[in-house]
């Protein structure tokens, strides 16, 4: 990560969370909250109040061709406990594929 005025130019990003609606993901999901950054440091979301169970953050990332290294991380903050579990789509989109407040 590079100071907020270096210059560096950061690629286009987005993201979203939803809630699963049963154990498997052909039961549906309900969007909660998203949000996308354009040449932005830092893409976030900010929720206040989630009750416990399963849910996927999924984020996308339109690298500038220049970009050497591909890379981001994810962070949580707040009070309550969370597992992170993650995978790569076949379409290259990152999903944490679960969730899990506990």
């Amino acid at each position: 990560m590079f100071p907020r005025n270096s210059g560096y130019e950061y690629s286009n990003s987005r993201l979203f969370l939803v809630r699963k609606n049963g154990e498997e993901l052909s039961d549906g999901v309900t969007y909660i909250k998203g949000n996308k950054a354009l040449s932005a440091r830092d893409t976030y979301i900010r929720c206040d109040h989630l009750s416990k169970g399963h849910y996927m953050l999924c984020t996308e990332v339109d690298w500038i061709q220049e970009t050497e290294e591909k890379n981001y991380v994810i962070t949580s903050y707040g009070a309550g406990k969370i597992d992170m579990y993650e995978e790569l789509s076949d379409e290259g989109a990152h999903m944490v594929d679960r969730i899990e407040l506990l």
